[in-house]
């Protein structure tokens, strides 16, 4: 999912091995065994909505 953000396709070569070096890391250091032996990682995400009425 990293490899494929714009700034990572479009940085030098040097920098996006480092990004990516990182990103591999850090999946590494979170990673979990979900029951089915699938390898994830738990991502905090929130979402917020809002809905505008005209009167």
């Amino acid at each position: 999912m990293a490899a494929s953000r714009s700034y990572v396709i479009t940085a030098a070569e040097a920098e996006r091995s480092a990004v990516l070096a990182a990103v591999s890391a850090l999946f590494d250091e979170r990673r979990l065994t979900d029951a089915a032996g699938a390898e994830v990682v738990d991502l905090p995400y929130v979402t917020h909505a809002f809905r505008g009425t005209r009167p």
